[in-house]
């Protein structure tokens, strides 16, 4: 439970984060897992809005299918290419054009590709980047309660140490 406070508060006792001109600035470093899909449009410039508003970090990533581990290559004129890393390269660049497309010039706005389970990979990025906020599509495969709260997000909101 994030508490908050109002009126002064003595030193060494106050809220985690400075506030600005009387409003509580609540989220510092925000984390969105972002699909790729248009669904997704919304829950990007969602966190771009939060993360202005709250002066705050944001850092955009898309969890995908690890490469089988067969040492899978791609050969190209140049030699060859861990497909993995391939994988990787286009996912980033997406990412980038579209925190790029958004115009969110102004923000400290940062991209990651991450292999694994998406629950578990989202998770170690949450500890190890210390987020205090973690944004993500609605997913799911039928009715509206699939819809908006699929198996990943249903586990994120029970597990995990910041809101979902």
């Amino acid at each position: 439970m994030i508490p908050f406070y109002l009126g002064d508060v003595p030193r060494g006792k106050g809220p985690p984060h400075p506030r600005k001109e009387g409003i509580m600035q609540r989220f510092k470093n925000i984390l969105l897992v972002h699909d790729g899909r248009p669904r997704g449009r919304k829950a990007l410039n969602r966190a771009v809005d939060l993360a202005k508003r709250n002066e705050a970090r944001l850092k955009l990533v898309e969890v995908a299918d690890p490469v089988p581990d067969q040492g899978v290559t791609y050969r190209s004129a140049d030699g060859r290419i861990d497909l993995q890393d391939l994988v990787a390269r286009e996912l980033e660049t997406r990412l980038a054009d579209r925190a790029e497309e958004l115009g969110v010039g102004g923000l400290d706005v940062e991209s990651k590709v991450l292999f694994g389970n998406p629950f578990m990979e989202i998770m170690r990025e949450v500890h190890d980047g210390r987020h205090d906020l973690v944004l993500l599509t609605a997913e799911g495969d039928g009715g509206l309660k699939g819809h908006l709260f699929g198996s990943l997000s249903r586990h994120l909101l029970r597990k995990c140490p910041c809101p979902v």
